[in-house]
């Protein structure tokens, strides 16, 4: 069984039924129209959390997350006990300053990294995250900057 499946599931739902990173980003989306950096919506989309990529023209801000790496625990005779993937969980917007994107960053770390996570999802078990490595960047794209902050969070998953 593929464990990072589960942990997509797990995570999406995690950071989209969150009211603060709602309304984070709600107060970032608004922040950023005024000067209109690149064309956006007249309304903060719905839908601002992504697997891999985000929709291009994607109102900012918005969270994507991947899994970048992963690792099997085995036990005698070669069966798997437990895997840890490694995941990039990342906020990004064009034209905005760190500072504009650093309460929604730490605002998923809270959530990925709150202690006693034992969350049941068929036959996997997300026990716990650590957050291995901060991470931000700029890139340049049709000339507008975007910028990227988050984290490479550690998932300890068993079952499957």
């Amino acid at each position: 069984m593929i464990e990072g499946f589960s942990v997509d599931t797990w995570l999406y739902n995690t950071l989209s039924q969150d009211a603060m990173l709602t309304q984070l980003s709600a107060a970032a989306w608004a922040e950023l129209q005024t000067p209109a950096v690149i064309p956006a919506p007249a309304a903060r989309p719905d839908h601002w959390i992504w697997k891999d990529l985000s929709v291009q023209g994607q109102a900012a801000p918005w969270i994507t997350y991947s899994q970048h790496s992963s690792r099997d625990i085995m036990g005698a005779f070669g069966q798997r006990l437990a895997t840890e993937p490694l995941f990039l969980v990342r906020v990004t917007a064009p034209g905005a300053g760190y500072s504009q994107l650093e309460a929604m960053a730490n605002r998923v770390d809270d959530l990925l990294t709150q202690p006693g996570i034992n969350a049941v999802l068929g036959q996997i078990v997300v026990q716990g995250v650590v957050r291995e490595q901060t991470w931000q960047v700029t890139e340049v794209m049709d000339n507008v900057q975007f910028k990227h902050v988050g984290g490479l969070y550690r998932f300890f998953v068993s079952g499957g």
